[in-house]
C-alpha cells in the first residue's frame, strides 16, 4: 500500500497541480463555513427582494449562516467534549482529550464571517462584497490560502461575493466567484443554509489562476453540504453527491469515478442532550491509477468498491456503531493488471455488516453483532506489502477473523511492555485462521490479552496480560 500512497500524494498530478485545486477547495470549505454555516436546501424563498443596504444584508447572512455555522460547531464540541466514550475513543489512539474541541475555531468563524462581507455595493437587487485581501490574508483561517505561484493577496484580489437578497433579512444567495467564474453558491434561509460546488467550475478557476499548470482532462460532479439549525447548540450536516464525480487525468492513467448519493455522510449532534449521530452511506467509487514495484515499473491499478455504510450513535456514556459493512458482492478489492504475469496482483477485503457499543464508564467494546471478515492478499511483487529485508516478495495468503456477538473487550493502560494500549477480553473470544504461511492463526479468550494493529487482514497481535 505504500507505493499506492507514494503515487497518490507525490506523482499522479505536477505538486502545483494539487495546491491549486487543494487550496480552492479549502477556501470553499472555510470561506462557505464562515460565509454561511449551517443549512438546508430551502434557499430564498419565492418572492420580491427586500429592499435592504448592503451592511444590513451582510448582517442579516451574518446572523443567520454565521449562527448556524456557530451552533453546529458548539453542539459537536458540546457532545463530544461531555462523552466518556469519546474520551475512551481518543484514550484509545493515545489522543489528549479536549473539554470544548471547537471553541477556538467557532471564535475564529466570527471574525472571519465579518471579514469576507464588507466594502458592499448594490448593483440592482444584488449586493457585491469586495473584501479587502490584506485583511483576509492576516485571518488565522482565511489566511491559510495560498496556491503555488499565486500568493494570497493575489488569489483574493480575484474574489468577490454576490449576495442576492430574498424575501427578508434573513434569506438569500451568496456566490463567491473568482472572476467571472462560481466557485461556489451558497442559499441560505432562517436556520438553513446549503453549500454547492461545481468541479467543473473548480477546474476552469484553477485553470485560469494558474494556466501553466496542468490540469486533469475531465474534472465534473457537483456537490452539497447542508447545514440546518435545530436549536441551541443543536444542529444537522449532510453532506451528498448530486452529480457524479469524474476525475481522468490522461497524461498520469488516473481516473475516478464516484457515485451520485443523497446522503454520503450525515450527523446530528445536540449539544444540551449530549448526543451525536452519524451516518454514512458511500456509493460506488471505482478508480483506475498506476503503481510502481521497486523496480519502477509501472502496473495500472483498478480499485473497486461497492459501496459503505455506517451509522454511529454518541452518548454521554456509549458510543454504538452499527450498520458496519461493505457493499456486496463484490467486496472492496485492488487489482494489478499484469499481462507478463498470472495470476494477477489482488487484494481484496469484505465482511458481513456489524455492530459494537463502546462504553465510556467501564472502558468497553461489546460486539452487537458477529464480526468475519475475509482478507486475501497476492502480491508477489511486493507493491502493498512489506517485502524482507534482503529482497524477495510481498505478501500473498489469506486470512479470517470471526469475532462472536456479545464478545467484550476493555482498555487497559500501557505497560513496560508497550506503549500502545492494551485489549483484554473480558467475554466472549476471536478468532483468526490465516493459510499457515503468511498469515499464522491465532486464538483469544476471556482473559487474553491483545495489541490492536488493523493492517493487512491481521490486526490481533496476542499479548502477555499485566496486573
Amino acid at each position: 500500500m505504500r507505493w499506492l500512497i507514494r503515487k497518490m500524494k507525490n506523482e499522479a498530478w505536477p505538486s502545483s497541480t494539487r495546491y491549486i485545486l487543494w487550496g480552492l477547495l479549502f477556501f470553499v470549505a472555510v470561506g462557505a463555513i464562515a460565509a454561511c454555516g449551517g443549512g438546508g436546501s430551502k434557499g430564498s424563498s419565492a418572492g420580491a427582494p427586500v429592499e435592504v443596504t448592503p451592511e444590513q444584508a451582510a448582517a442579516g447572512a451574518a446572523d443567520t449562516v454565521g449562527g448556524a455555522s456557530k451552533s453546529l460547531l458548539g453542539s459537536i464540541g458540546k457532545s463530544v467534549g461531555n462523552s466518556s466514550a469519546a474520551e475512551t475513543i481518543l484514550n484509545a489512539l493515545g489522543i489528549p482529550p479536549d473539554p470544548d474541541p471547537t471553541a477556538n475555531l467557532e471564535a475564529q468563524l466570527g471574525e472571519a464571517i465579518a471579514l469576507i462581507l464588507e466594502n458592499g455595493q448594490r448593483t440592482g437587487d444584488a449586493i457585491t462584497f469586495d473584501p479587502d485581501e490584506t485583511l483576509l490574508c492576516s485571518d488565522p483561517l482565511l489566511g491559510q490560502v495560498t496556491l503555488e505561484g499565486q500568493p494570497c493577496i493575489d488569489f483574493y484580489s480575484h474574489i468577490t461575493v454576490v449576495l442576492t437578497p430574498g424575501g427578508n433579512a434573513e434569506e438569500g444567495t451568496l456566490e463567491i466567484k473568482y472572476d467571472n467564474f462560481v466557485l461556489a453558491t451558497i442559499d441560505y434561509s432562517s436556520g438553513s443554509v446549503s453549500l454547492q460546488l461545481d468541479l467543473a467550475q473548480l477546474k476552469a478557476i484553477a485553470s485560469a489562476a494558474r494556466p501553466d499548470v496542468e490540469l486533469p482532462e475531465t474534472l465534473e460532479g457537483v456537490v452539497r453540504a447542508t447545514f440546518t439549525e435545530l436549536g441551541i447548540d443543536h444542529a444537522q450536516f449532510t453532506f451528498s453527491i448530486v452529480q457524479a464525480i469524474n476525475i481522468v487525468d490522461a497524461a498520469s492513467d488516473f481516473n475516478i469515478n464516484i457515485a451520485a448519493t443523497e446522503k454520503v455522510f450525515e450527523f446530528t449532534a445536540d449539544g444540551p442532550g449530549g448526543t451525536l449521530t452519524a451516518e454514512l452511506g458511500l456509493g460506488a467509487l471505482n478508480a483506475l491509477f498506476p503503481v510502481e514495484d521497486l523496480n519502477d515499473v509501472s502496473f495500472p491499478t483498478k480499485l473497486a468498491l461497492n459501496g459503505a455504510t455506517l451509522h454511529a450513535a454518541l452518548t454521554a456514556e456509549t458510543l454504538v456503531i452499527t450498520k458496519i459493512g461493505i457493499n456486496s458482492p463484490p467486496p472492496f478489492s485492488l487489482d494489478v493488471d499484469d499481462p507478463a504475469n498470472s495470476p494477477n496482483v489482488d487484494f481484496s477485503f469484505g465482511f458481513v455488516p456489524f455492530g459494537v457499543t463502546l462504553n465510556g464508564a467501564d472502558d468497553s467494546i461489546t460486539f452487537d453483532q458477529e464480526y468475519n471478515s475475509d482478507f486475501a492478499i497476492e502480491d508477489v511483487f511486493g507493491l502493498f506489502s512489506p517485502v524482507p529485508p534482503g529482497g524477495g516478495s510481498g505478501l500473498t495468503g489469506t486470512v479470517n477473523v470471526v469475532i462472536p456477538q456479545g464478545t467484550k473487550w476493555t482498555l487497559r493502560e500501557s505497560t513496560a511492555l508497550t506503549t500502545e494500549p492494551i485489549i483484554r477480553i473480558e467475554e466472549g473470544s476471536a478468532t483468526v485462521t490465516g493459510d499457515g504461511v503468511t498469515f499464522p492463526s491465532e486464538s483469544l479468550v476471556a482473559g487474553d490479552c491483545f495489541l490492536l494493529r488493523p493492517s493487512f487482514g491481521f490486526p490481533l497481535v496476542s499479548i502477555p496480560c499485566i496486573p
